[in-house]
This record gives structure tokens, sequence and C-alpha cells, in this order.
């Protein structure tokens, strides 16, 4: 189910240039497998510059769309291809992991509002320690405001909506 969403409502096409990237992605896939240990995108070298960009373009658009709505989030995920993890990951309100690349999870936690303590809804996504061994920081950007774009814009029709929970 690799690439699932990065394909999803785009067009596609198969290309030299997407066939040389591919492959490098492949090659450099095989380094290093997952290790199963989540970081923030803070946490890598040289992402200072990011950090803003990946809080405007990725989390607050999130924030924005699934606050008060976790179930729609959810839904939302599954349609993606995403794995509920909640009952795996009990800090968080809800967490899915996405498998966009070979050897690439991607964890989105999400903490819902809560008015009455008075927290604000709050969004990470968390990547394998070993993504920059596969990606660049640029990448690893465009497949964070991918993931976002697309949960975003996600339609779930009443019926799937109640399928996809149950």
């Amino acid at each position: 189910m690799y690439f699932s969403f990065l394909k999803k409502s785009c067009s596609y096409k198969k290309s030299q240039r997407g066939e040389i990237y591919y492959a490098i992605i492949c090659r450099r896939s095989l380094q290093r497998y997952s290790s199963q240990k989540w970081k923030g995108l803070v946490e890598f070298p040289n992402t200072v510059s990011k950090i803003k960009s990946m809080v405007e373009h990725v989390e607050a658009p999130l924030i924005e769309r699934f606050t008060g709505k976790p179930d729609e989030l959810l839904a939302a995920g599954k349609q993606l291809g995403g794995l509920d993890m909640t009952d795996v990951i009990k800090s968080a309100d809800l967490a899915l992991l996405f498998r966009p690349l070979p050897r690439i999870p991607v964890m989105l936690m999400f903490w819902d509002e809560d008015k009455i303590d008075a927290f604000e809804t709050e969004i990470k996504l968390l990547f394998d320690e070993t993504i920059t061994d596969h990606l660049d920081i640029e990448s690893i950007m465009f497949l964070s405001e991918r993931l976002s774009q697309l949960l975003c814009e996600a339609v779930i029709p009443n019926k799937i909506y109640s399928e996809i929970l149950h």
C-alpha cells in the first residue's frame, strides 16, 4: 500500500525522472530498517528553518479542520490507508500510522481540545529516526504537506464514515 496517499488525487505519470527518483529511494531504503523510535521534525539536524513551515502548512490546517472531530480524522486517515494505533499509543487521543514509502512510517498524533482544562488542539507528525537515511528534509516536508492536504480534503460520505469507524 506504499505511495497510496501520495498518488491519490494527483495525476501520477510514469516518467524517466520519476523512475529514477523511485530507484534512488528504493536503493537508499535498503540501508536501514525502521527502528520504531519516533521523533518530531525539530529533533532532526538542520530542520530549524522548516519548523515554521511544518506548523503553518501541516499542523495548522489539520487543527483547523479536525478540532472537535477526531472521528472524522480517524475516518479520513483510514481512507488513506492509515492504521489506528490509539490502543497501542495511549498518550494521544488519536494515533494514526501511515506507511507512504517502503521503510518510511509516519505517525500522526492528535490531542483534541479540552475546554474544561483550557487545552487547545494539538497535532504532531512523528517520523522514524531512520527517515533521514531515506529522504532529505525537503522530501520529508513534501510528504508531510501532502498527507495534511489529503486528510483535510477527504470527503467521507455518511455510509463510508460509519463503516470505517466500525
